[in-house]
């Protein structure tokens, strides 16, 4: 008879200061992905405007994040 070895324990989520958990928190930087989705446009669109400068980039290496404030901001300039 064998005995079934008891269940790891789940990971804890990395908690800020005021004890939120990391899932729920809102990530400063979007992916080009995510602004595809908060701007509901194409990925060849997006890449123009981020190209162009017209939306604000960091890069980091390779990688193209926005800042989501600075987002944000566009979209509120851009608004009609």
């Amino acid at each position: 008879m064998s005995v079934a070895p008891p269940p790891l324990p789940q990971p804890v989520a990395q908690r800020k200061d005021d004890g939120e958990p990391a899932s729920a928190r809102v990530p400063m930087l979007l992916t080009v992905r995510d602004v595809e989705a908060e701007l509901q446009l194409g990925r060849t669109r997006t890449y123009e405007l981020l190209r162009s400068g017209s939306i604000p980039v960091i890069r980091v290496g390779r990688a193209v994040r926005v800042p989501r404030d600075a987002l944000r901001r566009w979209v509120d300039e851009h608004t009609a």
